[in-house]
């Protein structure tokens, strides 16, 4: 019994001995873009505008860009600046990862897709949901606000108090 508990240790606590450190994604603009290199870049406690750039990449043809290393990396979002560090495009990254990217200048920020990397595929469909929230709630804040809406909620005010005092 004893044996086997030692054994069982040995192969859990080597476990990670095994498991493969750094990243390799390969980045595909739809558009050419301007830039020679594209940057890979994360958030580490401040929000957006301060990021931290962690590898570039060289732009291959106008719209390739590997970006590649062995270390272990830090889980988390991260993102790929281009047109001169003026836009990004969010995913996450764990250490570990292998996926390629496509990204479409155009429809920015809904112009990513991912091939081998589910959790980014979810990643983007939840943001592009709650992008969409967003926008709605302010299209109905504005809608509220206007003068005749509020006059038809005023409107409806009465009839309810009304419609109570009977």
């Amino acid at each position: 019994m004893k044996q086997l508990f030692l054994g069982l240790l040995c192969c859990l606590s080597g476990a990670p001995l095994f498991a493969k450190d750094g990243y390799t994604i390969k980045v595909n603009f739809r558009q050419q873009i301007p830039d020679h290199y594209v940057y890979l870049a994360h958030y580490y406690a401040k929000s957006f505008p301060t990021v931290y750039k962690v590898d570039s990449a060289k732009v291959l043809n106008g719209n390739k860009a590997v970006f590649q290393n062995k270390d272990s990396v830090l889980g988390g979002i991260y993102m790929v600046l281009y047109k001169k560090n003026s836009k990004t495009a969010e995913f996450l990254l764990d250490n570990g990862d292998k996926f390629d990217m496509t990204i479409d200048t155009s429809g920015m920020p809904k112009g990513i897709s991912f091939k081998g990397s589910a959790q980014n595929e979810n990643y983007v469909a939840t943001k592009n949901i709650c992008d969409s929230t967003v926008s709605n709630v302010r299209l109905w804040s504005m809608i509220l606000k206007s003068p005749k809406m509020l006059q038809t909620l005023r409107k409806l005010r009465i009839r309810h108090k009304n419609f109570r005092m009977n």
